[in-house]
C-alpha cells in the first residue's frame, strides 16, 4: 500500500515539472496484471513492462525505511529510485530522497496521514532532483561504429556522463518521435558533443535527436 502512495505521489510530482510525461498508474496496474507481475521488478521485467507500455523510461524503487516518532509526532522516509531505459536496462538516474511531517499543534493526527504527507515530501524532492537534469538537445552530425557527433541545438550545457536518450523524429500531419538508441556523453567541446553509444533498437542516422535524460546535478538551478 505505501508502494502505491509513493507511485502515485511521484506521478504528481514529475508531472509539475512538465519534463516528463507520465502514462496513467491505472494503465501501469492493469499491463502488470496482465502479465502477472508485481513488484519488486528486476531489469528484465521492467524493460518488459516499458515495452508493453510504450513507455522509454521505467521508474522503480524502494521505501528504504519509515522512521516514526510518537513523542515527538514526527514521521520520516527515504526512497530509494532509478530511472532505467527501456532498449538496454541501463540506469539513467539514480536518485535518494528523505521527506518528513508532523503533526500539527492543533490537535491529534492519525499517524496515516502524517505518512502520507512524508512520502509526498520526499516525492517533492525527487522531483526537484529530477528537475535539475540538463534540458539538453542536440542533433546526431556523424555516425561511426561505437561513436556519434551531435551538434547542440539548445545552449544548456551537458558534462562527461550524462546520458542521452535517442530519437527519430517521423513526420507528417502528428509528428512522432521514436526511441532508438541509449548514450552516453564521452567528451564536450563547445556546441560539439561526443557520446557513446550503450544501446540501440536500429540504425542510426543523421538528424537523429538526443535528449539528455540523467543524472540530475544536485545544487544546479533547474533549467528549461
Amino acid at each position: 500500500m505505501l508502494g502505491r502512495r509513493v507511485a502515485a505521489a511521484l506521478h504528481r510530482a514529475l508531472q509539475t515539472t512538465d519534463r516528463w510525461q507520465c502514462l496513467e498508474l491505472s494503465a501501469v496496474r492493469r499491463a502488470c496484471e496482465e502479465m502477472q507481475v508485481e513488484p519488486p521488478f528486476a531489469v528484465g521485467y521492467q524493460q518488459a513492462l516499458a515495452h508493453r507500455l510504450g513507455a522509454d523510461v521505467v521508474v522503480a524503487g524502494r521505501i528504504e525505511g519509515v522512521a516514526v516518532n510518537a513523542l515527538e509526532g514526527t514521521v520520516t522516509v527515504r526512497l530509494i529510485l532509478d530511472f532505467v531505459d527501456r532498449i538496454g536496462g541501463q540506469s539513467m538516474m539514480a536518485l535518494e530522497a528523505v521527506g518528513s511531517s508532523r503533526r500539527s499543534a492543533g490537535g491529534p493526527r492519525p499517524t496515516d496521514i502524517i505518512v502520507s504527507e512524508a512520502l509526498a515530501d520526499a516525492c517533492r524532492a525527487v522531483a526537484e532532483l529530477a528537475d535539475t537534469v540538463p534540458a539538453y538537445t542536440g542533433q546526431v552530425v556523424a555516425v561511426s561504429a561505437k561513436e556519434l557527433s551531435i551538434q547542440s541545438a539548445s545552449d544548456v550545457p551537458v558534462t562527461t556522463g550524462d546520458r542521452l536518450l535517442l530519437y527519430r523524429v517521423v513526420g507528417g500531419e502528428q509528428p512522432s518521435a521514436k526511441l532508438i538508441g541509449v548514450l552516453m556523453v564521452k567528451n564536450v567541446e563547445g556546441a560539439q558533443v561526443k557520446a557513446t553509444v550503450l544501446a540501440r533498437d536500429g540504425d542510426i542516422y543523421t538528424g537523429d535527436v538526443a535528449v539528455c535524460v540523467g543524472p540530475a546535478h544536485p545544487g544546479v538551478k533547474a533549467t528549461h
